[in-house]
Parts: C-alpha cells; structure tokens; sequence
C-alpha cells in the first residue's frame, strides 16, 4: 500500500514521536530541517508558532545540546490520521 511508502522512516519517527511523547529531545542537524519542512509542507506538521523552523536553527544550530522539538513542532490533525492509517497498514496499531 502506498500509504507506508508515502514518509521517509526518519521523518516518520519524527512524527511519531512528536505525537506520542512529552518531550522529544532531540540535537539540531541539517538533514532534520528538511525532513521537518517536508512534514510542514504536506500539512502533517505545523510550527508551533509562524518562524519557529527558522528559530529552532537559529537557537540549536552547531550546538550539540540536546532540546525539546515539541517546542517548535506540533502533529496536525492530518498527521494523526496518516500515524494511524500507517499504523493499520504496516501492522504497529496499539492495541
């Protein structure tokens, strides 16, 4: 089914994590700012407020200390619904 193939497993597991846990630590490096504005642009994901990708580079870029993404990234109701229908099809539904 094309609906597993649809995110990369990094971008899923961003997403995923940003969904399921309270804080999802993380360090600032390059390819992530791709795989979260890919998130962004495809409306899984949404800034938490307008600029906050662009902050979070600012901030944690070249630094290796470890932040909270949810601080800058929040899962959109479309986002839930594709986890779940991921979930479904890839055979990982919660039980």
């Amino acid at each position: 089914m094309a609906i597993t193939g649809l995110l990369t497993n990094f971008e899923r597991t961003h997403l995923k994590n940003l969904d399921e846990m309270a804080s999802y630590q993380v360090h600032y490096i390059g390819p992530m700012r791709d795989e979260l504005e890919r998130l962004l642009k495809i409306g899984y994901a949404e800034e938490v407020q307008e600029g906050a990708l662009e902050a979070m580079k600012q901030k944690h870029e070249g630094s290796m200390e470890e932040f909270n993404l949810r601080q800058y990234i929040a899962v959109t109701a479309l986002g839930k619904k594709y986890l779940a229908v991921h979930a479904k099809y890839a055979g990982e539904e919660k039980e």
